[in-house]
């Protein structure tokens, strides 16, 4: 009887010397660390296969999961970081003067300080 499996990817480890199961030539996709084809060429998988394989692709996507989160959150300090020090380059461009006024008025500092603002609310 053949079991056909539908919906999602399945993950199996196997040796590549198990009985039954042929290794084919490695492929590359977009964004995808490599592949291969494997062909089963008799019967099953052993069930302690199954479940070790059932394992293993929980624990991937838990640390997929995990690394998500990570990834978050250090966003979010990046984007902390950002915005102290566009108050930074704030404060002090109204403290400094040049020429007897603060650089604050002149363009170019103007341009620089609204660009930090722009650049910060597009990644917030």
């Amino acid at each position: 009887m053949r079991r056909r499996i539908q919906g999602g990817s399945r993950a199996f480890l196997i040796e590549k010397d198990f009985p039954g199961f042929t290794v084919g030539k490695k492929g590359r996709q977009a964004g995808d660390s490599g592949f291969v084809n494997l062909r089963a060429d008799s019967g099953r998988l052993p069930r302690t296969e199954e479940k070790r394989a059932r394992r293993s692709r929980q624990r991937l996507q838990n640390r997929d999961r995990n690394a998500e989160r990570r990834t978050h959150g250090i966003g979010a300090q990046m984007l902390g970081v950002a915005r102290g020090a566009w108050e930074c380059a704030a404060k002090y461009a109204q403290e400094r003067t040049q020429f007897g006024k603060p650089i604050s008025e002149f363009q170019g500092i103007q341009f620089q300080i609204a660009q930090m603002a722009t650049e910060i609310e597009a990644a917030r």
